[in-house]
């Protein structure tokens, strides 16, 4: 085949979003074909690797590769060696540097006792800065105030 680069398999290919996905169900290797995303090419690889591992997966990037994919490994999809699954989008969680003020708010309005867990997990001067502020802002408690004060010196205090 010549070659028939495809910017818009590459930016999905950025985005992480597959048309599909395979995966090898048996103990051992499974060879597959494949087209290979950039040149177009049919390429023969190996499924392998350890159950839940990404070396057991492969993706599918546009229409036309699924297409050859279902033709060329058709014997390995009827025995069931490999079989279709959907990925599931792996979420990262947010961590306390990118809450929004009103996140903050949520977590300095907590109990005391929470309160006190998730700031002891605080290592961010901006982000204790912003905590500070926004108690000041509410009207909070000398405690709540002072705890913030004392995370916040212990934070900037040098570490031996």
């Amino acid at each position: 085949m010549a070659n028939t680069f495809d910017p818009r398999t590459f930016s999905q290919m950025q985005a992480g979003t597959p048309i599909a996905s395979y995966k090898k169900t048996i103990l051992g290797k499974v060879f597959i074909s494949v087209l290979d995303p950039f040149s177009g090419n049919p390429v023969g690889m190996l499924l392998e690797g350890k159950h839940g591992t990404d070396t057991e997966v492969i993706d599918v990037w546009s229409e036309v590769e699924d297409l050859y994919f279902k033709r060329a490994n058709k014997r390995q999809l009827e025995t069931g060696a490999v079989i279709k699954v959907k990925r599931e989008e792996k979420v990262e969680e947010k961590t306390i540097e990118q809450s929004s003020d009103e996140e903050l708010k949520a977590v300095i309005n907590q109990r005391y006792a929470a309160f006190q867990k998730t700031l002891s997990s605080i290592t961010s001067e901006a982000v204790l800065y912003r905590m500070q502020d926004l108690a000041e802002e509410m009207d909070k408690s000398e405690r709540i105030l002072t705890s913030i004060k004392a995370k916040l010196a212990d934070v900037q205090s040098p570490k031996k």
